[in-house]
């Protein structure tokens, strides 16, 4: 009987910790892809269809160049 009881509480315990690592997670993911990001705009040299990290490093080699950080950031 004690055996079975320890099982009971283990499992309890296992679920617990479960339920309250679900609970900790942003709403956005709790399990699947996270959603994508948004849509690049105010491009005016870039053409629009750049790719995301293209673009990121091209504006991250502006800032380190000019020394000063870019508006979004």
């Amino acid at each position: 009987m004690i055996r079975g009881a320890n099982g009971i509480a283990a499992l309890g315990g296992v679920l617990l910790t479960g339920s309250i690592a679900l609970a900790q997670a942003p709403a956005g993911q709790r399990g699947g892809a996270p959603p994508p990001p948004p849509p690049m705009t105010n491009l005016q040299i870039f053409p629009k269809d750049t790719p995301r990290p293209q673009l990121i490093a091209a504006m991250q080699n502006f800032t380190s160049a000019l020394g000063v950080p870019c508006k979004g950031q």
